[in-house]
């Protein structure tokens, strides 16, 4: 018996065990790890754009606007911005990320919560568990992540918020 967090005493069974060992029990926690590392990576190679430009640089190389939602209606999406936003926050320029978008600190606190939760489920899945009661409603914030972009997003395109 193994006392969690909670205080609740849980038995690891041997299908619980045989699961954890499983391919797509490593796999997916292995890809969300690999994700979100990646991001990370991607953002503190990244340069922020210089005043008055929005264009991000990788060394001398400006990095194309690929936003289809934008280039194919003229609106932003709910997205829109979030990229110069994390490249900001990771950068230590808070201001500027918020400006960029509100949610970018967010986005980017999830990712992070997300890869030392990842990576303890793959070092040490069955003590993880105990340690670490709440990776499911962790797993589960991202619908609420969703719901928080969707709600900017139709304050952003209604003109409430700028």
């Amino acid at each position: 018996m193994i006392k969690t967090v909670a205080g609740i005493y849980s038995i690891s069974t041997d299908r619980e065990r045989a699961y954890v060992s499983s391919r797509p029990y490593l796999a997916s926690n292995l890809v969300v790890l690999i994700v979100c590392a990646a991001i990370f990576g991607a953002a503190f190679a990244i340069s922020l754009p210089e005043t008055g430009k929005t264009a991000l640089h990788i060394g001398p190389f400006p990095l194309p606007h690929t936003c289809t939602f934008y280039n194919l209606t003229g609106h932003p999406c709910p997205g829109c911005g979030l990229t110069r936003s994390i490249v900001a926050a990771v950068h230590k320029e808070f201001q500027s990320s918020l400006e960029y978008h509100r949610l970018g600190i967010v986005v980017l606190l999830y990712m992070a919560l997300q890869m030392i939760h990842r990576a303890g489920r793959i070092l040490s899945p069955l003590k993880w568990r105990h340690f670490f009661p709440y990776g499911k409603r962790l797993d589960q914030g991202i619908i609420l992540l969703a719901c928080l972009l969707l709600v900017n997003w139709v304050f952003v395109i209604s003109g409430l918020w700028n």
